[in-house]
């Protein structure tokens, strides 16, 4: 599930907020043209950013990290051992947040917020507010043999030819991410 991660953009950033600046656009920059050279302009768009202080923390347990200090083929065990638990740990709480994310609280209550809701604003809450959400699905649907979808396949053609702008629908990065319940479902 970290993996997800590197398909995402995060940039770092002189301000505090600004822009997020978009450049290009998913049309067909290959062409010719009998006239003389084919050109197509390039778009600049994007939508606004703000950030806050947000910490990340690991504590480990002293028997913990005793026993990872004595263990290892060399000095560097215990380094890459603390190192790649943080990593996991800190990437596993992005993608939790970035998915369930719903508000930022200025202090967060990680007890009634397991999965971050009040961290951030995730990718979902914020695709409800971008272009009045119109690109999400909110009426309730059936996936089995005598619902609205008979399978995930259909679901996903449906979901793709309808909320999904015409320019985008055969790019080859588009992946549909489907959770454990759809698939279960199945």
């Amino acid at each position: 599930s970290v993996e997800f991660l590197d398909m995402l953009t995060c940039l770092d950033v002189d301000q505090l907020s600004g822009q997020v600046i978009s450049v290009g656009s998913s049309v067909l920059h290959t062409g010719r043209s009998e006239s003389g050279r084919f050109i197509r302009q390039v778009g600049v768009d994007g939508n606004d950013y703000s950030l806050v202080e947000t910490d990340s923390c690991a504590a480990l347990r002293w028997d913990l990290l005793s026993v990872w200090a004595n263990a290892g083929k060399d000095e560097n065990e215990f380094y890459n051992l603390v190192q790649a638990f943080t990593t996991q740990a800190f990437a596993l709480d992005m993608l939790r947040i970035g998915f369930n994310g719903k508000s930022r609280a200025k202090t967060t209550d990680p007890e009634a917020n397991p999965n971050g809701e009040d961290v951030n604003i995730g990718w979902h809450e914020r695709m409800k507010t971008l272009l009045g959400g119109n690109q999400i699905m909110t009426d309730p649907v059936v996936l089995d043999a005598a619902g609205d979808y008979k399978s995930l396949d259909a679901m996903a053609s449906d979901l793709i030819n309808a909320k999904i702008p015409a320019q985008f629908r055969n790019d080859p990065r588009l992946v549909v991410l489907v959770g454990a319940d759809l698939v279960a479902a199945e």
